[in-house]
This record gives structure tokens, C-alpha cells and sequence, in this order.
């Protein structure tokens, strides 16, 4: 089964790659634009990679899979969050799917306790007193079934490989022989470990990016007054030493399955900016079949150059402009001089 990753930066217009790749007839896109974090949420698999195979302790392995579970279940069941619900977005099965994972990566499982299990509140500290004292011991308040991990390298990119797998099965039941299209599977700063987690070529990757004098401004100013900004600052000067950060904190991933676009290429440069997505997964696509249904470049344009429209943005887009002037897009002034270009209400 092959399978395409959008990828983005917070705010990066990354959705408009979704979009345009779920209308074609050979795309499967079961979800839309929703966004998948069990690999790279707090907790997630990427960390359980990290605790398991470069923090391991003779304790941690205990708590890195139970950190997991309990993220895990948090993304199953909690349909209030945006995130989650896999119980309805992904499969009522996720979580079978899931001990499943934990049991192949498990060395092994007894009863115990350790300072993990003997953290308590002021109140329960006291009850736990009076339990002593009446002859209770520590190991009846505290013990539980402990998990020891110490997989190799290869057991758990073995298990993790087969999870991610299982995970794809449930998404495309009745549709296995289209590809599968995933919004925000990896991020941008993942990406160096693209290798170990799909070592074939049945996987490929869109990055997009996009000019932060619109990302701040759009943030500030429209997202934000609306009840949905992005977690970045809206001090000028803090968003571009964040920003910097965020981006070269990124490691170097040369891999042929990785596409980088721009969200201004997407719009205003659409059949170029198609024809690459086309050429980059040939064989997969097959016919546009609605073709503007979903990204109508258009529509679209109203999104570029938010940063000129009013005067009071223009100090704070110069600043920008000043500080990341690699990150800016290198044809926002031939957009801004065109005819089509003006100050226009409803832009989001």
C-alpha cells in the first residue's frame, strides 16, 4: 500500500497539499485534513524510540511504556479533542492494536514497584501513614505489574513497522488499492527518521512551507482574535528568534522521497505546482477527477500577502522581512505589484 505524508510548519498552509492531493481518483484520504500525532505527540512513538533505544534504564522502560499507553488512550477515546477519537476516526480496534505493540516490545512483566509508583499527594501520603501503621506494607499499597523493555534497534523498528502497518489496514479497508494520504503523520524536524520507520519506497513525503510575514500576521491578527492561534509569539521580535530556532533546530534529511513545496507555489504558481506533485508520485494519483473541488487556487490567493494589506501590519512584516529574509517566499513582490493584488476582506 503505497502512502503519502503532508507534512507542515504551525500555520504553514500545509492543508492546501491535502486538499489538492485528495481529488484525485487513486487517493484515499479517510479523514481529510485531520491530523495524525500518535508518532509525534508528548508521549508518542517517537519518544518511546528514544526512551527505549537511547535512555533505557533498568526503571525507564517501565514508565516510557506506560506513558505511551496512557497517550495512546487519550487519542482513542477522548472525542472532545480535535485530535483524537481514533475510536471513530481510525478504528474501534486502535487500542488492540496497541497492546498488541506493547506486548512484542516487552521483555518482560512482573509484579513491583518502584519511585514511580510511591509518588503521592499530601492527602494520600497521610492515608498511606495510617495504613502503615495499622500493618499494611509497601509492597500491598504500591506494587503492579511492571513492564521491562529491552528490545534491540531491530525488534523494535521490526514492531513499530508492523504497528504502523496494522494502523494502515484499518484506514484502508476497502480501499487498499489506492494510495493512502496522511496529513501531519511526520513533521518537518521528524524527518531524519523517515529511514528507519519506512525503509521502501512505498512512502513519499510534501512538505510545505510558508513566507512568516504571513504565518505572524495572520496569526496575530486574524487566528488569534478568532479562538485558534498557533503556539507562537505575537511579539515581533520573539516570533523571529523563535522562528530561526524552530527551523535550524531541524536536522538535514537528504531522501528522494521527500517533495518540498511552498503554500505560495500551491496557489499561485497551481499548474506548475501540480505538475511536480504529479511528476513526484507518478503511478500513484491516477486522474484529477475533481479537480478545484477542494483547493481552488483562486480562493486560495486571497491567503497571500496578508501582510500588506493594512498599514499597521507593515512595521512588523519589514522587522520579519529584516530577520528571516531565507524564509521569506521569492516572488511575494511580483504577487503584491500584480493587478490582482488589493486590500480585501475575509481573508483567513
Amino acid at each position: 500500500m503505497n502512502k503519502i505524508i503532508v507534512a507542515g510548519y504551525m500555520g504553514s498552509g500545509s492543508s492546501a497539499a491535502t486538499d489538492l492531493l485528495s481529488e484525485y481518483e487513486q487517493v484515499h484520504c479517510p479523514n481529510g485534513s485531520y491530523e495524525y500525532i500518535f508518532a509525534h505527540c508528548p508521549n508518542g512513538v517517537f519518544d518511546l524510540e528514544d526512551k527505549l533505544l537511547r535512555g533505557n534504564t533498568a526503571l525507564r522502560s517501565d514508565e516510557a511504556l506506560r506513558s505511551f499507553r496512557h497517550a495512546m488512550e487519550d487519542l482513542f477515546g477522548n472525542g472532545r479533542w480535535w485530535f483524537a477519537d481514533y475510536e471513530h476516526r481510525l478504528s474501534p480496534r486502535f487500542m488492540e492494536l496497541v497492546d498488541s505493540y506493547i506486548d512484542r516490545l516487552a521483555t518482560c512483566r512482573f509484579p513491583g514497584f518502584w519511585y514511580e509508583q510511591e509518588k503521592t499527594s499530601r492527602l494520600s501520603y497521610l492515608a498511606e501513614r495510617v495504613r502503615r501503621r495499622c500493618g499494611t506494607s509497601r509492597w500491598k499499597m504500591y506494587a503492579s505489574d511492571l513492564s521491562m523493555a529491552f528490545p534491540s534497534e531491530e525488534e523494535f523498528f521490526s514492531a513499530t513497522r508492523e504497528f504502523f502497518s496494522s494502523i494502515f489496514r484499518e484506514l484502508a479497508v476497502g480501499q487498499e488499492q489506492k494510495a493512502l494520504l496522511l496529513d501531519q503523520l511526520f513533521l518537518p524536524h521528524n524527518l531524519f527518521r523517515l529511514k528507519r520507520y519506512f525503509p521502501e519506497n512505498d512512502v513519499k513525503l510534501v512538505v510545505v512551507s510558508r513566507d512568516p510575514r504571513d504565518v505572524f500576521t495572520l496569526n496575530k491578527y486574524f487566528w488569534l482574535p478568532q479562538g485558534s492561534p498557533v503556539p507562537i509569539p505575537t511579539n515581533v521580535r520573539d516570533f523571529c528568534r523563535y522562528y530561526r530556532a524552530m527551523r535550524q533546530a531541524e536536522r538535514p534529511c537528504d531522501d528522494s522521497r521527500i517533495l518540498r513545496l511552498s503554500f505560495e507555489e500551491l496557489v499561485l504558481d497551481y499548474d506548475a505546482a501540480k505538475s511536480r506533485l504529479e511528476h513526484f508520485l507518478e503511478g500513484w494519483l491516477g486522474r484529477q477527477a475533481r479537480p478545484m473541488e477542494k483547493l481552488n487556487p483562486r480562493i486560495s490567493r486571497e491567503n497571500i500577502g496578508v501582510f500588506a494589506r493594512e498599514d499597521e501590519y507593515g512595521k512588523e512584516a519589514a522587522f520579519i522581512e529584516k530577520e528571516l529574509g531565507e524564509y521569506l517566499y521569492s516572488g511575494m513582490e511580483e504577487h503584491l505589484a500584480s493587478a490582482s493584488f488589493g486590500r480585501r476582506e475575509g481573508v483567513f
